[in-house]
This record gives C-alpha cells, sequence and structure tokens, in this order.
C-alpha cells in the first residue's frame, strides 16, 4: 500500500517559495508560431542560485483580451546559460568550421556577443594572409590590397 505523503508546512513552503524567486528576468526574443501562441528566449536568474538559465518557454495570449496578456504553459524547457551557450555552439555555429586562425582571434569575442569585435579580427586575418600570400606591403590595406593581390593581368592570386 503506497505512503500518503505528508502535507508541508507553511514554513517549508515559504522557504521553497522564496528559494525560486525571480532576480530578473530579461526577454531576449519571441516568436509567433499560431494565432494564440508565442515562443520566448528569456534569461532568467534566481535568488540564491549563483546561475543564469535560458528559458525557451511557449506562451498562450489571453482569447478575447484587448491588452493581449501571455500566460506561461508548461511547454518548455530551461538549461543554465554556459551550457545553453554550449549547446548553440555545437550546432548552430561550429568553431570548427573556421580557420584556425579565425578560430584564435575571432572566436573569444564572437563568444561574449561582441560581433563587431569578431567580424574585424577575422577580417583582419583575411587580410595578413592575403597580403603575405600576395608578398605585398604592409601599407596596402582593404580594397586595394584585395584589388592588387586578386588582379587578373598582374595579382599574384589572380584566378
Amino acid at each position: 500500500m503506497p505512503v500518503a505523503k505528508r502535507p508541508r508546512s507553511r514554513r517549508q513552503l515559504r522557504v521553497k517559495r522564496a528559494k525560486n524567486a525571480l532576480e530578473r528576468q530579461e526577454v531576449l526574443g519571441e516568436v509567433q508560431t499560431k494565432g494564440f501562441e508565442v515562443v520566448r528566449l528569456s534569461r532568467v536568474k534566481y535568488r540564491g542560485n549563483r546561475y543564469d538559465f535560458i528559458d525557451v518557454r511557449a506562451f498562450q495570449r489571453e482569447m478575447g483580451s484587448d491588452e493581449q496578456a501571455l500566460h506561461p504553459t508548461i511547454r518548455g524547457v530551461q538549461l543554465r546559460e554556459d551550457l545553453f551557450a554550449d549547446l548553440v555552439d555545437l550546432h548552430f555555429v561550429p568553431k570548427r568550421i573556421l580557420h584556425l586562425l579565425v578560430q584564435a582571434k575571432a572566436w573569444p569575442a564572437f563568444r561574449r556577443g561582441d560581433y563587431e569585435q569578431a567580424v574585424f579580427q577575422a577580417l583582419k586575418q583575411l587580410e595578413v594572409r592575403v597580403r603575405k600570400a600576395a608578398d605585398l606591403p604592409s601599407e596596402v590595406v582593404g580594397t586595394d590590397l584585395m584589388r592588387r593581390a586578386f588582379d587578373p593581368q598582374s595579382g599574384k592570386l589572380r584566378v
């Protein structure tokens, strides 16, 4: 015969609620999936927990409401932010497809979300490699460098 669970005391319930209380929540984005459903990506921090979490959850719009209130559903998943970042890196922007020099110089900036710096570093590495292969001086940069290196008549890297 199964043992009946003892009801929790008010103190135990209060401690559990306080432990799981939200410290902050930041909506990162949302997308409309069906007529009354929205999927929301949020960064969540709980009081008493040192980790930030990424929450991907379906929300149901309140039918017949003018203010379009959203109510969370049980359909969703929550991961620690560092694990979520690893998952995204592994499956959506695989580091392994990048040249080793680009990995070394641009990947750290990309991981911290500094995309402008990541693109700058990647293009800088490309420029350095083209300059070296075309045997051009260091003062030749940008468009001029590429035009000289790949010039159809005189460029060392013409195709």
